[in-house]
């Protein structure tokens, strides 16, 4: 789900390395919220936002693709899965989107938090993490 085209939504990153050739590399990070924040930074977030109780984490990406990465979850899937992440969910927020889109669009933010069954909370993170990941690539 980190990776999504959508004019070809089937069209994965491994297709994409296979098309272009041997001098493609691959981030060393097991996800795409991992390139953001290591799992130890991510535990610290849970501790101070959600005082360390299990969250489901969200990009930028997340919020606006939601209906392609949760495309075959129906509101019963969304329940069996998000209420168990007693933290609710967090974005993490490197670009300042959560200001601009709460602001401009309440309605799809509140829709997607009773679709969840959760809250959703921004955290403001830098994207050093993920620049140092991609410098890393090119040494």
């Amino acid at each position: 789900y980190c990776y999504i085209n959508i004019k070809e939504p089937y069209k994965t990153i491994d297709k994409i390395i296979k098309d272009h050739g041997e001098n493609i590399s691959r981030i060393n990070s097991s996800h795409c919220i991992d390139m953001l924040a290591s799992e130890k930074e991510r535990e610290n977030i849970a501790n101070t936002i959600a005082n360390g109780e299990k969250v489901w984490w969200l990009t930028p990406g997340w919020v606006l693709y939601r209906n392609y990465v949760f495309q075959d979850w129906d509101k019963a899937m969304a329940n069996e899965n998000f209420p168990k992440h007693t933290g609710g969910a967090i974005l993490l927020d490197g670009i300042g989107f959560w200001e601009k889109y709460s602001s401009d669009h309440p309605e799809k933010i509140l829709e997607f938090s009773d679709w969840m069954g959760i809250q959703i909370q921004p955290y403001k993170i830098s994207l050093n993490r993920y620049k140092d990941l991609l410098l890393e690539k090119i040494k």
